[in-house]
């Protein structure tokens, strides 16, 4: 999950200081796979982590236009993107400056009309999801000329997660959107009983923690600044950012990748297409599959999902390398620490439960998987929540 950060203030330096301190805090726990900013006039981003990079402050000095907002993000790589500078956001195209959070995936039956497109814009290949969107968006726009109809017309070509930070050239405007699966909170900032700044960002635990260095900040040079309740954005919903607020001005549609649900799977289907190794490679294989579900109290449908959203490969179409690679490169970064695993697994023993229901993350919407996760006070959440959830599931199953 990238983090994507709006930030608008009164003045020029409040807007800079803030989006300093969001940078660096965004990326405490993760996303560290570049960072990007646009202030207005042209956009700067690197690869490097943030954390590791010199003079934040003095870059966004630089590439901040006086009194524009300034989008910034950090970015958690999807799997098996580059980590190059070129694939770090926001992206620039005629008429938009775009950055984004989540996984798209062109749908069937518009790879046609993309690759077409392709073409016309110098057949790129090497080409990211968000990047792809981007310039999706500019042809649509050239034909509507209007938002939201033009993000509604480019989102049909394409299934999966999204939250965007738009910035409309002709215009003048910028837009937020939110998806349905992309978080996306907001929160204003009042100085003298006066609205001064507004801020969005996608996770509600680092904008707190940002909010925090801010007012803090401020107030060791006497400016007493602050904020109102953080509220999470309505779901598939387009905003108009104008004067310190959000206007809502349309709805889009988010519409999930295709998952092969695991209950359909045929298993000597499975075994054809998973193992085609040795009898020796294949026992190993199967005993790696069963080790990762048992440590992480998963099931085959956990797993056929977190291929999907890893490899966009399900059970039934992985193979053997597929497989290894899964568990060589993708299952290091699922990495919780040992409390975290044996709080979950206390919790699922005392409800006598094998594994985390799914429709806990569809109701709560808590990232999935849960390894995931690594920020302590959002891990804290998310074990007192599934200890809520499970009760009520236990209480009502007993009347």
């Amino acid at each position: 999950m990238c983090q994507l950060t709006f930030c608008k203030f009164q003045t020029p330096i409040q807007t800079k200081i803030f989006t300093t301190l969001s940078i660096i805090s965004n990326t405490f726990a993760s996303h560290h796979d570049g960072w990007g900013i646009y202030g207005g006039e042209t956009i700067f981003k690197t690869h490097m982590n943030a954390q590791s990079t010199s003079d934040i402050g003095k870059i966004i000095e630089e590439y901040h236009l006086k009194n524009s907002p300034i989008i910034s993000h950090v970015r958690f790589a999807s799997y098996g993107t580059k980590v190059v500078s070129d694939n770090s956001h926001p992206f620039e195209t005629n008429s938009f400056i775009l950055a984004h959070n989540g996984t798209l995936t062109i749908k069937k039956g518009a790879e046609d009309y993309i690759d077409e497109l392709k073409k016309g814009w110098g057949d790129k290949k090497d080409l990211i999801d968000s990047e792809t969107f981007a310039l999706v968006l500019e042809e649509e726009y050239k034909r509507e000329k209007k938002i939201p109809k033009t993000l509604i017309n480019a989102m049909s070509s394409f299934c999966g997660k999204f939250a965007f930070i738009i910035y409309c050239k002709p215009e003048n405007n910028y837009y937020i959107v939110r998806g349905k699966t992309a978080d996306l909170h907001v929160t204003t900032f009042i100085k003298d009983n006066v609205n001064i700044g507004l801020v969005v960002n996608t996770e509600e635990v680092s904008l707190l923690r940002t909010v925090h260095l801010f007012e803090s900040t401020m107030q060791s040079i006497g400016q007493d600044i602050t904020n109102t309740e953080i509220q999470e954005l309505n779901e598939e919903t387009v905003y108009l950012y104008r004067a310190n607020k959000l206007i809502e001005v349309g709805k889009i549609k988010e519409s999930e990748k295709e998952i092969v649900p695991f209950s359909s799977v045929d298993y000597s289907r499975t075994r054809t297409n998973i193992l085609n190794g040795t009898m020796e490679e294949d026992v190993k294989l199967i005993n790696k599959t069963i080790e990762f579900l048992d440590t992480y109290s998963l099931t085959m449908d956990d797993l056929d999902r977190i291929l999907f959203f890893t490899l966009e490969k399900g059970i039934l179409t992985i193979d053997a390398d597929e497989l290894q690679l899964f568990f060589s490169n993708v299952v290091t970064r699922f990495q919780p620490k040992k409390h975290f695993k044996k709080d979950i697994a206390a919790i699922l023993f005392k409800y006598k439960y094998n594994c985390i229901p799914y429709g806990f993350y569809k109701k709560l919407e808590f990232q999935y998987p849960y390894m995931l996760i690594k920020n302590r006070s959002e891990q804290l959440s998310f074990v007192g929540a599934l200890d809520k959830y499970l009760k009520e599931i236990d209480d009502k199953s007993t009347l």
